[in-house]
């Protein structure tokens, strides 16, 4: 079996990668434009998720087998050139918590994927197996304490973004720390609030029904909302 990462760049898109139930879901997913991953099929893809001004943190997000790929159309990106996108999925699983990736072992990774530009194999570098051990390392069915010390870190790299409050609360919640829960759900309503009133602002009428910015975040304010009233101080 070979192997294969997807880097999820957080500055540049704005937003975590999504599962349901967050930490939970038993299928992974990426997105790309490179058509190789046409041939990747039974194969096992790892997320990177990169977060965090001026200097990023890495952190080994998913791993799991690519059973079905599709094409999700053509459309054009910031240069105007039309590309055609792909969707991967499959069985796996997400690390609790994501595991911090760091030190020089790593560094050497990331400048052999060529600083995590695109989907790509990597099973000529021999930082793959500290991915494979990683992953296993952090494979669990349920949240714990180090998972909510990863949503602090989170919060703190990402202080003004709602989800990652809505994401910690989650976490409280299932560990009876329903005072702080409750805290995080009011916070990511506040900004979730704050976020929508000013894509409100910014995006045509005309286009709002459709901008995937404006229902994600509708759908986290609502998710946010409902478990304030369901939590117990």
């Amino acid at each position: 079996m070979r192997h294969f990462i997807q880097y999820h760049n957080y500055e540049k898109l704005r937003y975590l990668p999504e599962r349901k139930p967050p930490f939970l879901e038993g299928t992974g997913y990426i997105d790309t434009s490179v058509k190789t991953i046409m041939g990747a099929r039974g194969e096992t893809a790892f997320l990177i998720l990169g977060i965090g001004k001026p200097r990023r943190s890495f952190f080994l997000w998913e791993r799991f087998e690519i059973e079905s790929i599709q094409s999700k159309g053509e459309h054009k990106n910031a240069k105007e050139r039309t590309i055609e996108t792909f969707l991967a999925k499959g069985k796996g699983w997400q690390l609790i918590p994501p595991a911090k990736l760091e030190g020089k072992d790593f560094d050497e990774f990331r400048r052999g994927c060529a600083d995590f530009v695109g989907f790509r194999a990597i099973d000529n570098l021999p930082y793959v197996t500290t991915l494979i051990a990683l992953s296993e390392q952090n494979r669990k069915n349920s949240y714990n304490e180090e998972l909510e010390g990863f949503c602090t870190i989170l919060v703190s790299l990402a202080p003004d973004d709602g989800e990652v409050y809505y994401y910690r609360g989650l976490v409280r919640q299932k560990l009876g720390r329903h005072p702080k829960a409750k805290a995080d759900f009011r916070e990511a309503s506040r900004l979730l609030t704050q976020i929508l009133e000013y894509a409100m602002e910014e995006i045509p009428e005309e286009e709002r029904e459709a901008d995937a910015v404006v229902n994600r975040t509708k759908r986290y304010l609502d998710l946010s909302r409902q478990q304030i009233s369901t939590t117990n101080s």
